[in-house]
């Protein structure tokens, strides 16, 4: 496995757990170094656009849906930056993160996977 693929699993490994964990505060899931952690395996903010464009999904609520279709990583890896961007920064209130730990979970997941089969 590549050294960025591994640096992958190992960030979702860090993660996944945080996001399942109902006793994490919302402001640990925010308010943390995820973004950093993004930016050090190159992940790009955009949106989430390539992901919907690639996939045909309009928002990133949709991009559960079509998940057994994923396999670009780097759209995948966009998608969950840029959602966790907006909950970071554009959110009104940061605990609105609460109603997407699972879908955190999913596309953490999902990332790691695909990390894994290179």
């Amino acid at each position: 496995m590549e050294d960025r693929n591994k640096k992958i699993v190992e960030f979702a490994n860090k993660w996944i757990p945080k996001f399942a964990d109902k006793n994490v505060n919302c402001y640990e899931l925010v308010e943390t170094d995820f973004g950093e952690n993004c930016l050090a395996l190159n992940f790009i903010l955009d949106q989430g656009e390539s992901f919907c464009n690639k996939y045909g999904v309009h928002r990133a609520d949709d991009c559960i849906n079509v998940l057994d279709k994923v396999d670009d990583i780097e759209a995948l890896a966009s998608a969950i930056f840029s959602h966790w961007r907006y909950f970071n920064h554009w959110a009104y209130i940061s605990s609105e993160i609460n109603e997407y730990r699972d879908w955190f979970v999913k596309m953490l997941e999902k990332l790691k996977e695909l990390a894994l089969k290179v």
